[in-house]
Protein backbone atom coordinates (compact mmCIF):
# COMPACT_ATOMS: atom_id res chain seq x y z
CA UNK A 1 0.00 0.00 0.00
CA UNK A 2 0.96 3.82 -0.53
CA UNK A 3 1.66 5.98 1.64
CA UNK A 4 -1.13 8.63 0.69
CA UNK A 5 -3.04 5.30 0.42
CA UNK A 6 -2.26 4.49 4.26
CA UNK A 7 -2.94 8.13 5.25
CA UNK A 8 -5.80 8.54 3.10
CA UNK A 9 -7.80 5.48 5.06
CA UNK A 10 -6.44 6.47 8.31
CA UNK A 11 -7.65 9.64 8.07
CA UNK A 12 -11.29 8.52 6.93
CA UNK A 13 -10.97 6.32 9.83
CA UNK A 14 -10.05 8.68 12.58
CA UNK A 15 -12.83 11.04 10.72
CA UNK A 16 -15.54 8.34 11.06
CA UNK A 17 -14.51 7.63 15.13
CA UNK A 18 -14.93 11.85 15.70
CA UNK A 19 -18.54 11.98 13.73
CA UNK A 20 -19.59 8.52 16.22
CA UNK A 21 -18.42 10.32 18.83
CA UNK A 22 -20.12 13.47 18.49
CA UNK A 23 -23.71 11.77 17.82
CA UNK A 24 -22.79 9.68 20.91
CA UNK A 25 -21.77 10.96 23.65
CA UNK A 26 -21.32 7.99 25.94
CA UNK A 27 -18.31 7.64 23.92
CA UNK A 28 -15.05 9.45 24.22
CA UNK A 29 -13.87 11.51 21.52
CA UNK A 30 -10.58 10.40 19.38
CA UNK A 31 -10.35 14.14 17.98
CA UNK A 32 -7.17 15.85 18.60
CA UNK A 33 -9.20 18.70 20.17
CA UNK A 34 -12.80 19.53 20.70
CA UNK A 35 -14.98 18.31 17.32
CA UNK A 36 -17.88 20.25 16.50
CA UNK A 37 -18.20 18.24 12.77
CA UNK A 38 -17.53 21.75 10.72
CA UNK A 39 -15.12 21.94 8.19
CA UNK A 40 -12.20 23.54 10.25
CA UNK A 41 -12.75 20.57 12.88
CA UNK A 42 -12.74 17.79 10.04
CA UNK A 43 -9.18 19.54 8.10
CA UNK A 44 -7.69 19.51 11.76
CA UNK A 45 -8.70 15.83 12.11
CA UNK A 46 -7.55 14.92 8.67
CA UNK A 47 -4.36 16.22 9.05
CA UNK A 48 -3.65 14.85 12.61
CA UNK A 49 -4.11 11.26 11.19
CA UNK A 50 -2.60 11.34 8.41
CA UNK A 51 0.89 13.11 9.94
CA UNK A 52 2.06 10.06 11.42
CA UNK A 53 2.29 8.76 7.21
CA UNK A 54 3.28 11.84 5.76
CA UNK A 55 6.29 12.39 7.85
CA UNK A 56 7.20 8.92 7.89
CA UNK A 57 7.15 9.39 4.02
CA UNK A 58 8.95 12.49 4.14
CA UNK A 59 11.81 10.13 6.66
CA UNK A 60 11.96 8.00 4.26
CA UNK A 61 12.44 10.24 0.94
CA UNK A 62 15.00 12.32 3.01
CA UNK A 63 17.62 8.99 3.74
CA UNK A 64 20.56 8.95 0.80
Amino acid sequence: MLFGDEAHKAAENHLEQCHIALWNEDIESPASAPFCGCLTCEVREVLYAAYPFIKKYITLKEKP
